[in-house]
C-alpha cells in the first residue's frame, strides 16, 4: 500500500433516518484512526462492540466496527467499516471526527476506483458493481451478478488469448522469416480468425440485449384522443395509473408507468391525444405529447380498430425519427382477431383488446423485438454502450484482418483487436475514461 495514498471516508448507506448506518474509510491512516476514535485496532475480520470517541473523549454513538486489513479487502488497502446508529446527526459527527484526523471525504465511485487500480477487479466487474446496485428487474440483477463475478471478463480474456497466440506465429514468421519456424499455415490461420470473428459475433449478440437491461427504455403510447391509449397503458401497466374516459381530450399531461417486460425496465407514458385543439390546456398537453414522441425509443402508435375506414385515415398520420409499432386497440367491437398481423398499409402491426387484455403478449413481443432484444437467459451479457462499441470495433479489425493478404497488415490488425478487447476490461484504459465510469457510482462504494 502507498503510505502517501489519501485515507477515504463516506456514508455506505443513503441520507435519512434509519435504524442503522454505515461508514467506510480506506487508506493508510486507519490504525491511527481506530486509536483516536475506537481506543484500539479492532481483531481483523470480527464484528466488535464498540464506542465511538469525540475529540475531547466524549461518546458520540456506540456500534460495531469491523477491520479488514490489505491486502485481502475490498480495495487492497487497510478498510474498516463502522456500523453505528443511523441518523444523519451521528453519522455527520462520526465523519467529521474522521476528516479531523487526516481522511478525505471519497469522491463517487471511489472505494470501487482503488479496487479496480490496486487490481482487486478489472474494469468490468467494477462496472457491474453500479449495475447491480442500480438493477431495476430480477434478471438484470442476476446478470449483473455474473458480469461482477467475472464471467464477461473471462470470454474476453479467451478471445484475446486467442488472438494473441495467432500474432505470436504471424509476427515470428515476419521477424525471422529466414528461420525455420514451426507456424500456422494460411488455412490454419483463416479458420482459426473465422472461428474467433464467429463467436465475437455472437457475444456482441448477447451483450446488445445486456445493455437493454442497464437503462430503462422509453415506450411512449401516441395516437388521436380516444383510441384507448390511457386503457392501455393501464392494462400493460396492471393497475389504473391514467382517468379513463369517454370525453375526447381527458388525459392533458404525460402520465407514466414502470413494468418489466422480461427484465427491461420500461417506462410506459401516455400522452395527450394528437389533434388540433382550441383549448389552451390541452394544446399544452398536445405540445408535451410531441416533445415526448420525439425522446421516445419506441413509440406505440394506438388505432382505434371500431371506426370505419380507420387504416386510411389513420395509419399514415405518424412520421416519427423512432420506431413506431402500430396498434389497433378495440378488437372486441371490431371483431378482428387479436395478434400480429400486416394491415392494409403494408406495415407489420398488432390487434389488441386493451379492455379485455387480449393481444397484449403480442404487443410485449413486438415491442422486444423492435428493441432487438433476445432472452437468451444465462448466456445474456450485462454490457454497456462503450463494451459493445469495443466489441464491435475489434470485430472490424478482425474480419478486415482475415481479408489482408500482407503479413505485417494482418499482424496489425490484429494487435488492434486486442487492444479493443483491453479497453474492455481496463488492460488499456485512460483517466478521462475512469473518471467517467467511477464519477457515476453513489458515494460510498
Amino acid at each position: 500500500m502507498n503510505k502517501l495514498t489519501p485515507t477515504i471516508v463516506a456514508p455506505a448507506t443513503p441520507t435519512g433516518i434509519g435504524g442503522i448506518a454505515v461508514i467506510r474509510l480506506s487508506g493508510p491512516l486507519i490504525s491511527q484512526i481506530c486509536l483516536e476514535v475506537v481506543g484500539s485496532l479492532p481483531t481483523a475480520r470480527v464484528a466488535s462492540m464498540t464506542k465511538f470517541y469525540g475529540k475531547d473523549g466524549e461518546i458520540i454513538d456506540k456500534g460495531i466496527t469491523i477491520f479488514f486489513p490489505e491486502p485481502a479487502s475490498y480495495t487492497g488497502e487497510d478498510v474498516l467499516e463502522i456500523h453505528c446508529h443511523g441518523g444523519p446527526v451521528v453519522v455527520t459527527q462520526i465523519i467529521n471526527r474522521i476528516r479531523s484526523l487526516g481522511a478525505e471525504l471519497a469522491r463517487p465511485g471511489e472505494f470501487t476506483e482503488r479496487a479496480f487500480l490496486n487490481g482487486k477487479i478489472d474494469l468490468t466487474q467494477a462496472e457491474a458493481v453500479a449495475d447491480l446496485i442500480n438493477s431495476r428487474t430480477s434478471t438484470a440483477a442476476k446478470c449483473a451478478i455474473r458480469s461482477l463475478e467475472g464471467y464477461f471478463s473471462k470470454e474476453i480474456d479467451i478471445l484475446s488469448k486467442k488472438i494473441e497466440d495467432i500474432r505470436v506465429y504471424i509476427e515470428a514468421n515476419i521477424d525471422f522469416s529466414d528461420e525455420a519456424i514451426d507456424a500456422l499455415n494460411e488455412n490454419d490461420t483463416n479458420k482459426r480468425l473465422q472461428e474467433i470473428l464467429f463467436s465475437l459475433r455472437a457475444l456482441i449478440d448477447r451483450s446488445n440485449s445486456g445493455n437493454l437491461l442497464t437503462q430503462s427504455v422509453r415506450v411512449v403510447l401516441a395516437g388521436a384522443p380516444n383510441v384507448g391509449k390511457s386503457s392501455l397503458l393501464n392494462a400493460l401497466g396492471g393497475q389504473e395509473y391514467a382517468i379513463v374516459n369517454s370525453i375526447p381530450g381527458t388525459t392533458r399531461d404525460l402520465v407514466k408507468a414502470s413494468l418489466n417486460l422480461s427484465g427491461i425496465s420500461v417506462d410506459l407514458i401516455d400522452t395527450a391525444g394528437l389533434r388540433e385543439t382550441g383549448d389552451e390546456i390541452e394544446r399544452e398537453g398536445v405540445r408535451r405529447a410531441k416533445n415526448a414522441i420525439s425522446e421516445a425509443d419506441i413509440v406505440l402508435t394506438v388505432i382505434d380498430d371500431s371506426e370505419k375506414n380507420k387504416e386510411e385515415t389513420n395509419i399514415e398520420s405518424p412520421h416519427y425519427d423512432v420506431p413506431n409499432i402500430f396498434v389497433f386497440n378495440k378488437c372486441d367491437i371490431s371483431g378482428r382477431e387479436t395478434g400480429v398481423f400486416d394491415n392494409s398499409m403494408g406495415y407489420l402491426s398488432v390487434a389488441i383488446s386493451a379492455k379485455l387484455g387480449s393481444g397484449l403478449e403480442d404487443l410485449s413481443e413486438m415491442i422486444k423485438n423492435k428493441l432487438g432484444y433476445k432472452d437468451l437467459g444465462e448466456d445474456v451479457i450485462m454490457a454497456r454502450g462503450r463494451h459493445i462499441e469495443s466489441l464491435k470495433n475489434a470485430y472490424e479489425h478482425l474480419d478486415r484482418a482475415i481479408k489482408q493478404s500482407m503479413p505485417e497488415l494482418v499482424a496489425e490488425d490484429l494487435r488492434m483487436c486486442d487492444l479493443c478487447f483491453g479497453e474492455i476490461t481496463g488492460r488499456f484504459s485512460n483517466e478521462d475514461l475512469l473518471g467517467k465510469i467511477f464519477s457515476s457510482f453513489c458515494i460510498g462504494k
